[in-house]
């Protein structure tokens, strides 16, 4: 019960942090199925906007009692200019992850992947993955469009 809350105060918190942005997020549901192994989801991102700057994810237990740490992973792909950069977190037992983020020199559209993964011996794993687009000044711009090609 104890962790169920914990995990509840924490996505309060981090909804809390970006306030009045949370309309400009997609949240996707996913499943890690690697039995006794290591395995990752890997998503494509798409934020069309031609003002988007930043781009942001993180990941959360789908479930209090996960028992497992998860990782994010954000790649750039277009433009050029974010072609191969990226960032990773890992949380903490149990917990989310801060939010990683990958941002143009330049505004407009951009595409990449975000990756999930995580590290566990105990069987299968739900997830909840959050990204935005962001502007310049930290404001709005549309919702990232993701797509998952293939699963684990």
């Amino acid at each position: 019960m104890r962790k169920g809350l914990f995990v509840a105060v924490l996505l309060g918190l981090v909804a809390v942090a970006f306030a009045g942005r949370v309309e400009a997020q997609t949240i996707q549901n996913g499943l890690l199925n690697c039995g006794s192994d290591d395995c990752a989801d890997i998503w494509k991102f798409k934020c069309t906007a031609a003002n988007t700057k930043t781009v942001y994810a993180a990941v959360c237990p789908a479930a209090a009692g996960s028992q497992t740490y998860f990782n994010v992973t954000i790649a750039g792909k277009t433009p050029d200019s974010v072609l191969g950069k990226g960032d990773i977190d890992e949380a903490t037992y149990e917990n989310c992850t801060v939010y990683v983020s990958l941002t143009r020199p330049t505004p407009g559209p951009t595409t990449g992947y975000i990756s999930v993964s995580h590290w566990s011996n105990n069987g299968a794993k739900g997830y909840t993955l959050y990204s935005y687009c962001y502007d310049k000044n930290s404001l709005i711009t549309t919702n990232p469009v993701l797509t998952l090609p293939t699963n684990q």
